[in-house]
């Protein structure tokens, strides 16, 4: 059964659904007809209230909508931080870390979105500038980083270390990996890298592939 009724306002001669749209479908997925509902006297501006709390309530938000759900309340109602924090029982620190998010990169901000890149992965971009974020965006990606692998590549580029020599040892990476995947064995030391072939066939198999370019 329904355990909680929705919300609805009355306009004219119909109503205006404010909160439980999953329940709704929910009923309508049932092939029911009717479904008990409380019909708000609020005014317009507290049903907007409760209809963005609900929302910020769904288990299956992302980081993004909740980050912008967050922003929307906090600038719908004119409040802080804090007062949120009291209106949706969640801490100061959980909320300044989501809002912080919406300060990356509209791209990586897709990422997120999509769970391409997680939310550990994003919190460890925040505070790079948008070239070092794309860099490690692009790291992240290519090389599958762990968010702990991530937290060393920022702490590298935060030390003032070239982002240069950062980008070139991911690419590094990268390419060891490619061919490995073609069957040959390599290592790299700093800037160099060594390329084992033990038969011939491997030697023909590279000379093959290269003079293919």
């Amino acid at each position: 059964g329904l355990i909680q009724p929705i919300i609805v306002l009355k306009k004219n001669d119909s109503f205006i659904l404010v909160a439980g749209e999953r329940r709704l479908r929910a009923t309508q997925i049932l092939g029911k007809e009717n479904i008990l509902a409380f019909v708000s006297d609020s005014d317009e501006s507290k049903l907007r209230e409760l209809a963005l709390i609900e929302n910020i309530q769904r288990e299956n938000l992302n980081p993004i909508e909740l980050a912008n759900s967050y922003k929307d309340l906090i600038e719908v109602y004119n409040i802080t931080q804090e007062n949120l924090a009291e209106l949706i029982h969640k801490s100061r620190t959980q909320i300044t870390n989501t809002l912080r998010l919406l300060n990356l990169d509209p791209k990586t901000q897709d990422l997120i979105a999509s769970g391409k890149i997680s939310q550990g992965h994003a919190k460890v971009l925040v505070g790079l500038d948008k070239e070092d974020e794309k860099v490690l965006v692009d790291s992240i990606l290519g090389q599958k980083l762990s968010v702990r692998d991530t937290e060393r590549l920022v702490q590298k580029v935060k030390n003032k270390e070239n982002t240069e020599d950062v980008e070139f040892e991911n690419s590094m990476q990268s390419l060891k990996q490619t061919l490995n995947k073609l069957g040959f064995a390599s290592k790299n030391n700093k800037k160099e890298l060594i390329i084992r072939l033990d038969n011939i066939e491997k030697i023909k198999k590279l000379t093959e592939i290269l003079n293919k370019f």
